[in-house]
């Protein structure tokens, strides 16, 4: 059996395809606990990347406010995905996820944690991270919230 951490290696990625799907279809019942103790300490971001992460969106942040036609965007958007549908309403909540995630990669990996998990199981995954907070939104309209979750 392969590890979370194997997926990163290019030497596994490259293998052919038969070659993958022996090795993932087995994994398709595993137990997500011992993948999540392989996964959590990657997706845990150094203070390095932190502080990059916060250069990056303060000063993306700026470019946006100082850009008149940005709002134009947003508006355009909102009309395309109106948040009186399904579509809207995830993308709404995807789009608030990724203002506050560091990176891509994390990003797309919290995102897929919690919507597999669910919301019971996908909360209880972002409070073991540190200094990680959520706000899910199902399919169904209902609200979880991690437990230090800033309002604010």
């Amino acid at each position: 059996m392969f590890t979370a951490t194997d997926v990163l290696k290019p030497e596994f990625i490259e293998q052919p395809l038969d070659t993958l799907w022996s090795l993932i279809s087995p994994l398709y019942m595993v137990d997500e606990t011992q993948w999540l103790q392989q996964l959590i300490p990657l997706a845990t971001p150094t203070e390095a990347e932190k502080r990059t992460t916060k250069q990056k969106t303060t000063a993306l942040i700026e470019a946006i406010r100082a850009d008149k036609t940005s709002i134009q965007m947003i508006d355009a958007l909102l009309l395309e995905y109106s948040l009186d549908t399904q579509e809207g309403i995830l993308l709404m909540c995807l789009a608030e996820a990724l203002m506050r995630i560091p990176d891509a990669a994390t990003a797309d990996a919290l995102a897929t944690l919690t919507m597999v998990l669910g919301a019971r199981r996908g909360r209880e995954l972002l409070e073991a991270l540190p200094g990680c907070e959520g706000y899910l939104l199902s399919k169904n309209l209902e609200v979880t919230r991690t437990s230090n979750f800033n309002v604010s």
